[in-house]
C-alpha cells in the first residue's frame, strides 16, 4: 500500500533486501509557460582589494526578484583556481582554491543564481553589477539544465569585470578634475557634471554619502570618466552639502557639492505690505475736460439754399414750356 492505495503485486519486486515498487500512479505533468528574466542585479559587491588581502564578498540582490543568489566567486589563472562565496565549493575542491589575492595576477569576477520557479535564464539576460552593465560567458551556461523553450534554469558565468590587486600602502590616485564642489539650486532645470582622471573601463559606479547610487540615476560616460547626476534624481536630495564618490576597480575618489534651497521671491506694495506680484499702482477715473466733436457745419448753408432755389426753378420752368407745347398741338 502506498498513500493509502493498494499496489498490484505484479508491479512488486522483492530483492531479499528491499522492496522496489513501480508504476504506482500514472501522471501527466502541467506545462508550465516560463517567463524570461530580463535582468539580474547584485549590489554593494566587494571588487576592489589589495595585494596579501583574502576574498570578501557581500554582494546583495533586492527582494521579490525572480532569481537566487546562490553565489559569488573570483578566478585566476584561466579558471583553475577560484575561490567562491559558499563555502560547499571551496571545501569539495582545497587544490584548486585561493585564499589571498596575488601580486601581478589579474581575477574574473564571477555569479551563480537559480530561477525561481516558473522563470527562467536566456542567452539576453542583462547583469548589472553595482548599478553598472556587464557582459558574461554565454557559453557557461549549461546545456543540461537547459528548458525546451530554450531558457536556462541556473546562470552560473565568468563576466568581463576583472581586478588586478595593488601593492598595500599604495593607491591609484584618481581625483576630480572637474565640478568640485559645485552646487545645484532646488527647481532648477539643469544637472551637475562631474569629471574624474580615471580610465573609464574601470568604473565600477557612484556613491553618494557612502551608498551606492542606482545607474538609472546619472549618465556615465567615457572622458576620462563624466559622471552627470540627473534633475529627477537631484531634486530627491535634501539641502545641504553631500558627498560623491566615483568608483573605480582598484580605488576611488570623491568631492563635495551642495544642495540649495530654491528662492522665494516677494514684492512691496506701496503701504509697504509684502503682496507678492501685486502691483503698487492705483487705477483713478479721468477727470480731465472732453470736447465733444461738431456734428454739422454752417459755414456753407447760404450757398446750399440758393442751389436749390435754382434747381427748383428751372424744374418749374420746365414743366411750364413741356405743357404750353401740348397746348399748341
Amino acid at each position: 500500500m502506498v498513500n493509502g492505495t493498494n499496489v498490484n503485486n505484479a508491479n512488486i519486486t522483492n530483492t531479499g533486501t528491499g522492496l522496489f515498487v513501480v508504476a504506482v500512479r500514472t501522471i501527466k505533468p502541467e506545462t508550465v509557460q516560463l517567463q524570461n528574466i530580463s535582468i539580474v542585479e547584485i549590489n554593494n559587491a566587494t571588487i576592489s582589494f589589495k595585494v596579501g588581502d583574502k576574498p570578501v564578498f557581500t554582494g546583495k540582490t533586492a527582494e521579490n526578484v525572480p532569481y537566487i543568489y546562490q553565489s559569488e566567486f573570483w578566478s585566476t589563472d584561466g579558471g583553475k583556481k577560484y575561490h567562491y562565496s559558499a563555502d560547499f565549493w571551496n571545501d569539495n575542491n582545497p587544490d584548486d582554491l585561493f585564499t589571498e589575492f596575488e601580486s601581478g595576477k589579474t581575477y574574473t569576477y564571477g555569479i551563480y543564481f537559480k530561477a525561481k520557479e516558473g522563470y527562467c535564464f536566456t542567452t539576453d539576460t542583462k547583469l548589472k553589477i553595482n548599478g553598472k552593465y556587464y557582459d558574461y560567458d554565454i557559453t557557461d551556461y549549461d546545456p543540461l539544465l537547459q528548458y525546451p523553450n530554450g531558457g536556462y534554469a541556473t546562470m552560473w558565468v565568468d563576466t568581463n569585470l576583472t581586478m588586478t590587486p595593488q601593492a598595500s600602502g599604495t593607491t591609484t590616485e584618481y581625483k576630480i578634475t572637474e565640478g568640485a564642489n559645485s552646487s545645484w539650486k532646488q527647481n532648477s532645470d539643469d544637472t551637475l557634471k562631474f569629471v574624474a582622471n580615471g580610465d573609464f573601463s574601470k568604473f565600477t559606479g557612484v556613491k553618494l554619502d557612502g551608498t551606492l547610487v542606482a545607474a538609472d540615476k546619472y549618465t556615465a560616460v567615457s572622458g576620462s570618466t563624466v559622471i552627470t547626476l540627473k534633475k529627477d534624481y537631484l531634486s530627491t536630495l535634501s539641502v545641504g552639502k553631500h558627498t560623491l564618490t566615483i568608483v573605480y576597480n582598484d580605488g576611488e575618489c570623491s568631492t563635495e557639492f551642495e544642495i540649495k534651497a530654491a528662492s522665494i521671491t516677494s514684492s512691496t506694495d506701496s503701504t509697504g505690505n509684502n503682496s507678492g506680484s501685486t502691483s503698487s499702482k492705483v487705477n483713478k477715473p479721468d477727470t480731465s475736460e472732453t470736447t465733444s466733436p461738431k456734428t454739422g457745419d454752417t459755414n456753407n448753408m447760404f450757398l446750399w439754399f440758393i442751389i436749390l432755389f435754382v434747381s427748383g426753378s428751372v424744374t418749374i420752368g420746365t414743366l411750364m414750356v413741356h405743357r404750353k407745347k401740348q397746348y399748341n398741338r
